[in-house]
């Protein structure tokens, strides 16, 4: 890991935004960098990258088990998650269940079946 001076550092807190511009820049144009960079990370990071992802598909599940109503067609929503395992799509809530303006529930009507690329682009947003 590289040292830096009193200089360096104040030099670049004065910079900051010039920085995080370039930085933009570079990882635009060198995206293979950043994979490799995210890689090694998780290669030295095992457990911690374990122990993320678990408390993160427990949060997951808990805010879909909290949308879900009583009246929901369980066999219909199940339906849904094996079409989309067959066509190799992923299921995607059409509207947030944790959105910044509106959350939705887990239920069949507010459900579709995307791409896994179209379903990234999408986002968290309505």
């Amino acid at each position: 890991m590289a040292k830096y001076s009193e200089y360096q550092k104040k030099w670049v807190e004065d910079n900051r935004e010039w920085c995080n511009l370039y930085m933009r820049e570079y990882r635009r144009k060198n995206p293979e960098v950043g994979r490799k960079a995210c890689k090694s990370w998780a290669d030295k990071n095992k457990e911690y990258r374990k122990a993320y992802l678990a408390e993160a598909n427990a949060k997951r599940r808990t805010t879909q088990e909290k949308a879900t109503p009583l009246w929901i067609d369980k066999e219909l929503v199940e339906d849904m998650y094996l079409e989309a395992q067959y066509q190799g799509l992923v299921v995607d809530h059409i509207v947030p269940l944790k959105g910044k303006n509106v959350c939705g529930l887990h239920w069949e009507g507010n459900l579709q079946l995307l791409t896994s690329k179209e379903n990234s682009k999408k986002g968290n947003r309505f």
